[in-house]
């Protein structure tokens, strides 16, 4: 699909891509969702307030991740590459979150 500079995904009319925009169908932003996820992310680090270490950070917005990835319909494109460094940093414990 094709992006527009604002970050918004264009669908296009089955009739042809060269329509304008008005013409072209439903403008979707895709930047609610990512909008969404930081706001969790925010929310769960005001909530903490404070960490320790960068080690604490990282698995607590890697809980918030996991967590919110349940509420997915569509899982993002990246997760799988995501899931994986996570998978290296937290070996035994992002086992027994995935199971």
């Amino acid at each position: 699909m094709p992006l527009v500079p604002d970050g918004r995904t264009i669908h296009q009319s089955p009739r042809g891509p060269n329509r304008t925009r008005a013409a072209s169908g439903i403008i979707i932003p895709v930047t609610n969702s990512i909008e969404a996820l930081n706001s969790k992310l925010r929310r769960a680090v005001r909530a903490r307030g404070h960490f320790p270490t960068d080690e604490a950070v990282l698995k607590l917005l890697f809980l918030v991740l996991n967590r919110a990835e349940k509420e997915w319909t569509m899982p993002a494109r990246e997760w799988c590459m995501a899931k994986a460094q996570f998978a290296v940093l937290f070996a035994e414990r992002f086992a027994r979150a995935m199971a």
